[in-house]
């Protein structure tokens, strides 16, 4: 649904895929959002930080009187280019002396969900702006995406856990696992008919071990 900040719109990623076996993840970070003003989601590439980003922001963007704008810093290259990336989010006019103080005033008014993905490789930059944020904007609170925190006062690290996996070596308990679920779901994307048999199952399970979750 598309969302207005002041004179901005933003929309949120729609992932056409589902989400498996992160539910009591979700309800312990929406529960750490309504406590805390930045929770920032850790952990290697690849384990599911912009996907569990998405999904939070889906189940509590109703809290929120101005929804939520969506940041992808994965794109930049010049960590210059964070503060626009963000003022282009919230619907700001980027100046060519655009200040992180234009942003702040900007989105002091506002109740705002702000998710910054993929922090890492501008890390400095994104905390720099997001403290600016936190100390400027009372009422926006702030999700950020990392592999490693942060390190702003008051911010709240939450790392992503491995899902679990199958323990039988016959991989007779594949689907009874998060990790297996997971793979075969993603299996019946390009094979919509596909039941895993005994030769399979092993194999599966032995590649989601492999994999740690």
């Amino acid at each position: 649904p598309l969302r207005t900040v002041g004179t901005a719109a933003a929309t949120l990623p729609h992932p056409d895929s589902s989400l498996v076996g992160r539910e009591d993840v979700l309800r312990a970070l929406a529960d750490l959002l309504d406590r805390h003003r930045v929770l920032s989601v850790v952990g290697a590439g690849g384990c599911g930080k912009t996907r569990l980003a998405i999904e939070l922001a889906h189940e509590t963007i109703g809290r929120f009187a101005h929804g939520a704008a969506w940041v992808d810093l994965a794109p930049i290259t010049d960590p210059d280019a964070v503060m626009h990336a963000v003022a282009a989010a919230v619907g700001l006019p980027t100046p060519a002396e655009l200040t992180t103080d234009r942003i702040v005033v900007h989105l002091a008014p506002s109740a705002l969900l702000l998710i910054v993905d993929n922090c890492e490789h501008v890390i400095d930059e994104a905390a720099a702006t997001i403290a600016a944020i936190q100390a400027g904007c009372p009422a926006v609170r702030i999700v950020a995406t990392s592999r490693e925190p942060l390190a702003l006062r008051d911010e709240v690290v939450w790392r992503v856990p491995s899902l679990a996996t199958p323990t039988a070596p016959d991989g007779s308990d594949l689907l009874d696992s998060d990790a297996g679920r997971l793979l075969v779901d993603r299996i019946r994307r390009v094979r919509p008919d596909y039941e895993p048999d005994g030769t399979d199952s092993e194999a599966l399970a032995a590649v989601c071990r492999r994999l740690d979750g």
